[in-house]
């Protein structure tokens, strides 16, 4: 059966007709003279109160608004944890207020305003899975979940994937010298735990025996590996030759920049990798479906490169790496 669409009008979004697929689901486009009409003389908000990932990625809103609006002033809302992200980009400013998830989690549309004149990009509409705009079933999304992220921006995708503008690293480089740490020879960042993310896929299935049997193995090649870690106390880990890192956005960023490789538990650190340094190999359970690693790495164009296996073990990506070097 062909999907029926029509137009609709909401309170929340004055102005734009959006198109209704099957009198249910919004579609996230907006004609250009409609968007010059009604959206553009609004101040932008971006709106995204989700993990790692979208955190990091919901800034890629802001390149591209920039790109067509480059003297306009951009705000950021979200986890304030994710604050460092913005601050780093350097484009938004963190809004003066926030709504909260729970706000803008009941607008069943890309963009939503105010009568303050704010325009909000709601960036985790519809992810992961497509809603009504009226109660009924939801219906499971497919894409890979970069597309699905930036789908609510309705412009064009041209590669503004974020960028760091303002470097920061005071508690970055407090931990290096607290650790005698140097960011000059050859690490592989770790999280073998879960942290800060929306998604329950494990991308790495070790337990703290396996991460110690790959430093082990890996220190033979002049690699170290850097836990990142919630455990204030480690001995385990330190007996087995293994550094290790807090769970701390300051501390990760700058660590990942300068990685040699990465290995996580969760989706979140393996492709905001991708998009902060070109030079990172990318190391995972082959996984598919909307965490696809190479999906995602096509859609922004990453030139990392990706090991994938079945069931990822230490000498699968010792041997990978043996190969490499």
């Amino acid at each position: 059966m062909k999907p029926k669409f029509s137009n609709k009008f909401f309170p929340f979004s004055p102005g734009i007709p959006w198109t209704i697929k099957n009198n249910k689901y919004i579609i996230p486009e907006i004609d250009a003279r409609v968007w010059e009409r009604t959206v553009q003389d609004r101040d932008f908000i971006i709106a995204c109160y989700g993990g790692l990932l979208e955190s990091f990625f919901s800034l890629s809103y802001c390149e591209a608004l920039t790109r067509n609006n480059p003297y306009k002033e951009i705000r950021w809302m979200g986890d304030p944890y994710f604050e460092y992200l913005p601050s780093i980009q350097g484009i938004a400013k963190t809004n003066a207020f926030d709504l909260g998830s729970d706000v803008v989690d009941k607008y069943p549309a890309p963009i939503f305003m105010d009568r303050n004149n704010n325009a909000y990009f709601n960036v985790l509409n519809n992810y992961l899975e497509t809603k009504s705009y009226k109660p009924g079933p939801s219906v499971i999304n497919d894409d890979i979940c970069l597309k699905q992220l930036y789908q609510n921006c309705m412009i064009p995708w041209d590669g503004d994937v974020p960028k760091i503008r303002k470097e920061s690293k005071g508690k970055y480089e407090e931990w290096k010298k607290r650790n005698s740490f140097y960011d000059n020879s050859k690490y592989i960042v770790l999280f073998s735990e879960p942290w800060k993310s929306m998604h329950d896929v494990d991308c790495l299935g070790w337990d703290d025996r396996q991460v110690r049997e790959l430093a082990e193995m890996v220190r033979h090649l002049g690699i170290s590996i850097v836990s990142c870690s919630h455990k204030r106390i480690d001995p385990f880990y330190s007996a087995g030759q293994v550094i290790r890192a807090p769970l701390d956005i300051d501390i990760i960023v700058n660590l990942i920049l300068n990685s040699f490789g990465v290995l996580s538990r969760d989706i979140d650190p393996l492709i905001v990798s991708m998009m902060l340094s070109d030079s990172t190999i990318i190391m995972s359970r082959d996984i598919g479906g909307v965490y696809d690693l190479y999906g995602n790495a096509d859609f922004i164009q990453a030139q990392n490169m990706i090991f994938t296996e079945k069931n990822l073990s230490p000498i699968d990506v010792y041997s990978f790496l043996e190969e490499d070097i």
